[in-house]
């Protein structure tokens, strides 16, 4: 119905402010004819446009009321001066209904106005009066939205129409044959039909407020108003004429009465049957539209049943009111169960899940779903509905956990590829240099022993005792020196498959340093040693040993003597340092002191290094003063060792 005021808009709107231009004229012409009476000093009534004054004016303020009040949305200022001009339309009809009692202000306002003549003919009659009240009334209550007002709006103005048709139907009856009937005509034609005028272009003004909202839409209603209302109104007037006819033409009145009476049954039938047949064409169109929309609700059903989605469809309110088959599985319950539920849904986790969307079952379960949720609009803009769908990922989530655990094992393997490459990598650094130390290390002293003994059995004959001693004392530093490389090598790929371990026991350290000391080849390089005999290191002995050699010899193959062993209880630790008095360690060289063939080629500081870690202690390099290098290493004190002071 909306849609019908909106299309028509303008076309009632022209046709409003029509009528109220035609009013207005209407009645601005019998005042300026009533004037034109005046100045001529002609008796009688205007003879152009015969209102009397009262009705003249009444009806121009009514036009111009109209003009203003016509347009859809009238703005505050017109709709005021609106209101006023249907005020004093209303007023001029209540005081024609006040006569004798305003007789006399109403004949001097004419007479001054309009002349003598204005004041004998200026009589508004009941039906005038009436007719102005309604009208001006109903300008005074038009675009008012209470229900009320609107309902008085349309009384008011189908009580207008009514006078002036019952005036207008009185008129033709008394041309017609029964001059009696002349009571009916309470206001002459000419006012009647500005009455009428004004009252219709008043309803198209506001046609939704008035009687003619019957007479638009589909509704079996509308369409016996469209069919009977006009014939109604109409058929009277036109029996009326038929009668006047008839009797013009010497038929006599029941002639004429007989005649007319039966074109009224004919009409009458006539219009029935329409009426009959549009309500039977409306109603097979009502049938259809039903068996149509009865057939989309059925698709729209069996479409909503047969989705392999889970579909809810709630109201404005958040209500469910409506599932398909599927979501009663995903939630485990009956679609009784569902229908009217509100939040908080029973299906809706009570903590939230993180990212993934739970539906919770009876029985506790849990489901992952893929929820989405849409609002349906309605005609002013606001939801009218919502609609959330549910698919079920339990099948995509098991897939995306074991990719996630394949790609998690996949990781660990290439974890494991890296360690193992970079062990790889380090065996392969590890082969290389032992290569070059190999044949750098122990080539030369086999090198020299080979050349002694070859020596040594080719001229053992000729070479006197003391040169066969000094061949056989050769030959056998060599032998040790090499026994003593081969023990290191041992020791390092021990080390480098973590296959040593430390039996810690207490150890008496200065014991250590002087078989350490006592060890080494003649001549003897000068050695001080200043070791508490009291003191004890908790560790392995044949690793505490293996240490302090490696760092003796380190002193002695990269320094210069003297050399100083000191070794002493230090706090929570025994420590014990080796220092030379050579040029030190540079400062470039110091991160890589304790690396494998980190000083010179030699394994020495590396194997230090990874036994005193074994048997839980550290070591450490520091600059000495003046110059030199200082090695110390600290262990775990045995029970019983006092601290030296």
């Amino acid at each position: 119905m909306a849609g019908f005021w909106a299309d028509y808009a303008r076309l009632r709107t022209v046709l409003s402010i029509g009528a109220g231009i035609a009013v207005a004229l209407i009645g601005l012409m019998a005042l300026a004819e009533w004037r034109t009476v005046h100045a001529a000093q002609l008796p009688g009534m205007p003879t152009v446009v015969p209102l009397a004054p009262s009705v003249a004016v009444g009806l121009l303020l009514g036009g111009v009321a109209l003009l203003l009040l016509a347009t859809p949305r009238p703005g505050l200022a017109r709709r005021s001066a609106g209101r006023v001009c249907g005020a004093l339309t209303a007023a001029i009809g209540l005081l024609g209904l006040a006569q004798p009692v305003a007789h006399a202000a109403t004949d001097a306002a004419a007479g001054w106005l309009l002349g003598p003549s204005a004041t004998a003919h200026d009589q508004l009659g009941a039906a005038a009066s009436v007719a102005l009240l309604l009208n001006g009334a109903a300008l005074v209550a038009l675009h008012t939205e209470p229900r009320w007002r609107v309902l008085l709006t349309g009384a008011l103005l189908t009580a207008a129409a009514g006078v002036a048709l019952v005036a207008m139907l009185g008129y033709v009856f008394e041309q017609a044959y029964q001059p009696d009937a002349g009571a009916l005509a309470a206001m002459p034609l000419l006012t009647s039909f500005t009455m009428l005028e004004l009252s219709l272009g008043i309803m198209f003004a506001r046609p939704e407020q008035g009687p003619l909202k019957a007479f638009f839409g589909g509704g079996p209603g509308n369409v016996v108003a469209r069919r009977l209302a006009p014939a109604l109104i109409l058929l009277p007037f036109g029996t009326g004429m038929l009668s006047m006819a008839a009797v013009r033409a010497g038929l006599g009145p029941g002639a004429a009465i007989t005649i007319s009476t039966v074109l009224t049954i004919l009409i009458l039938v006539f219009i029935v049957a329409g009426t009959v047949r549009a309500l039977n064409e409306t109603d097979a169109r009502r049938r259809q539209l039903l068996a149509d929309l009865a057939d989309e609700r059925d698709f729209t059903r069996t479409l909503l049943q047969s989705l392999n989605e889970g579909v809810v469809v709630f109201d404005a309110d958040r209500a469910v009111i409506e599932v398909n088959r599927r979501w009663c599985e995903l939630s485990g319950r009956s679609r009784t169960e569902l229908i009217g539920q509100r939040p908080p849904y029973p299906w809706e986790p009570e903590v939230a899940s993180g990212s993934d969307e739970l539906v919770v079952r009876p029985d506790g379960t849990t489901l992952p779903v893929l929820a989405a949720s849409a609002e349906v609009p309605g005609e002013d803009g606001r939801p009218r509905a919502y609609v959330a769908t549910y698919v079920d990922i339990t099948d995509r989530k098991r897939a995306e956990d074991f990719l996630a655990a394949h790609a998690s094992a996949l990781e660990q393997v290439n974890d494991e590829l890296r360690h193992a490459n970079r062990r790889l990598e380090r065996g392969t650094a590890f082969k290389s240099d032992l290569m070059a130390m190999v044949s750098h290390e122990i080539s030369q002293p086999l090198s020299s022993m080979a050349s002694l003994a070859e020596l040594l059995a080719a001229d053992w004959p000729e070479l006197p005792d003391d040169t066969r001693f000094e061949l056989a004392v050769k030959i056998d530093k060599n032998t040790r020196r090499l026994t003593t490389m081969v023990q290191d090598l041992t020791l390092l790929f021990q080390l480098e498959a973590g296959a040593v371990t430390a039996r810690r026991a207490p150890v008496p350290v200065a014991d250590v340093v002087e078989s350490v000391v006592g060890a080494l080849a003649a001549p003897t390089p000068p050695i001080s040693v200043t070791v508490d005999p009291e003191l004890y290191a908790l560790g392995d002995r044949s690793h505490l040993y293996q240490i302090v050699r490696h760092l003796v010899s380190n002193a002695l193959r990269h320094g210069e003597p003297p050399v100083e062993i000191t070794a002493r209880r230090h706090g929570e630790t025994v420590a014990l340092s080796v220092r030379d008095h050579g040029p030190g360690v540079p400062a470039d060289a110091e991160s890589r002191l304790f690396d494998r063939f980190g000083r010179g080629g030699g394994l020495g500081l590396f194997i230090a290094r990874h036994l005193v870690e074994a048997n839980g202690g550290t070591i450490r390099y520091e600059a000495a003063e003046p110059h030199g290098a200082r090695l110390v290493l600290r262990l775990e004190p045995a029970a019983g060792t006092r601290p030296l002071g």
